[in-house]
């Protein structure tokens, strides 16, 4: 099993940075501190204090000023230092030495050499290390399941990890690695589908859970401007989207695909009735037709409902990038340039689709090619208008490519061919959102 990055902040796995800082001397002189401070500088009370061990408070301090006196390496019994150094206790006092205060002991500890705080500080150490130990495995174990597939194990071990205080979720891409637990759940409980349809990626019931489970994450972990390195809401969004897109379209491919194995069906049989009945053969045509016009209808209802779902989602998506830097964010703008040569695509009636494939099977054409001979089908007026709004769709997705391409940032080729117009009839290529596969 091989290693995993932990989804660990530093501070908590002991990286720490050294601090030098410079001060003046009683001469004037400039001298050079080096202080080395663990993230956990949660300092016990002294422990090498002159009293014995069952005497009381000898100057009643309250418990902060005990602590300050612990870091300052002083003892219970001695004199607050503030009368002779106002700036205590966050400058050291002017005694000329070095101090180097490590993460697990105490100024006075690590001066002294006390035995027990020597042995308190070996014994947290250790404690640490085995328990960054345990975490370690605990995260490979969610990776090896997720690849095998044992994703019911994966989901415990992910909840044990998130529930520590030591994990950051947003870390080493485990928020992701979350996302996938949600998405594949139950997976094992899923019908096997034949060979001619191929398996989705999870499943539609877990959609909901994700969105809820990712927006519960970009409420935690806003965008900050002034720290766009960090994980956030900037990360958070796309995935979201990405999800509810592919969701939409894997529902849509496979309801069209059981469809059109009914209307196969369908045509076989009426071939099998047709055989040797050529006295009624007018009538055998009429119900074929009728038959036919039926699926068309079920294929238009598909075709609309999805797109009524996708335009949902495009709208989600402009209120999100009406803030600038969510508008300027190229995830997010090829995201919802994409989407929007979706929605162009189930614009296209089942009618016009079903005349296109026949007539040009292996023909490869512009986009403008495609328009036009799709404009000459075109028979009645909600036929015209679904291809007016076809266009304005294509408009839209030339736009946010557009931004992409003028932020400088890098697309595919048939992309920027799109944004640039170019109909070259051997382009090759992905034709701007005309995929047959796709209908």
């Amino acid at each position: 099993m091989g290693p995993f990055a932990l989804p660990v902040p530093g501070y908590r796995l002991g990286i720490h940075s050294r601090a030098h800082k410079r001060r003046k001397t009683d001469d004037g002189e400039q001298d050079e501190e080096e202080i080395e401070l663990g993230p956990e500088w949660d300092l016990p009370p002294s422990s090498s204090s002159r009293l014995p061990s069952d005497s009381i408070n000898p100057r009643s301090y309250s418990p902060d000023t005990l602590h300050q006196l612990a870091v300052a390496g002083l003892d219970p019994e001695d004199d607050v230092p503030s009368a002779t150094n106002r700036l205590f206790p966050h400058k050291p006092l002017a005694s000329g030495k070095k101090r180097r205060v490590r993460r697990g002991t105490t100024p006075d500890v690590a001066e002294s050499g006390d035995d027990v705080g020597t042995k308190q500080a070996d014994t947290t150490a250790k404690q640490r290390s085995d328990r960054l130990k345990h975490l370690s495995t605990l995260t490979a174990v969610v990776h090896r399941c997720l690849a095998e597939g044992d994703i019911a194990r994966a989901k415990r071990a992910f909840g044990l990890l998130v529930r520590t205080k030591d994990v950051d979720i947003r870390l080493a891409g485990f928020w992701a690695v979350g996302s996938e637990i949600l998405m594949r759940d139950g997976e094992a409980d899923q019908q096997p589908l034949d060979h001619q349809r191929p398996r989705r990626w999870g499943t539609a019931a877990n959609t909901d859970r994700v969105r809820d489970y990712l927006e519960t994450l970009i409420q935690q972990h806003p965008h900050d401007v002034h720290r766009p390195h960090l994980t956030s809401a900037m990360d958070f969004w796309p995935a979201l989207f990405g999800i509810e897109i592919y969701s939409l379209d894997a529902e849509y491919q496979n309801t069209l695909r059981r469809l059109r194995a009914d209307e196969e069906e369908d045509g076989d049989n009426d071939d099998d009735m047709a055989y040797g009945a050529e006295e009624d053969d007018d009538e055998n045509q009429y119900e074929r037709q009728q038959r036919r016009e039926a699926a068309r209808a079920q294929r238009d209802e598909l075709r609309l409902d999805t797109r009524d779902a996708a335009a949902r989602v495009a709208h989600r998506m402009d209120q999100t990038m009406e803030t600038a830097a969510f508008g300027a964010n190229r995830e997010l703008l090829r995201l919802h340039g994409n989407l929007c040569l979706y929605i162009a695509d189930l614009c296209i009636p089942s009618r016009l689709i079903d005349e296109y494939e026949d007539d040009n099977s292996s023909e490869e054409l512009s986009p403008r090619q495609i328009e036009d001979k799709l404009r000459k089908r075109a028979e009645s007026a909600d036929e015209y208008d679904a291809l007016s709004r076809r266009r304005v769709e294509l408009e839209k997705a030339r736009e946010f490519f557009q931004k992409i391409v003028d932020g400088g940032g890098e697309v595919d080729d048939w992309v920027r061919k799109f944004v640039l117009g170019e109909e070259d009839d051997d382009a090759g290529g992905h034709d701007a959102g005309y995929d047959d596969d796709a209908w």
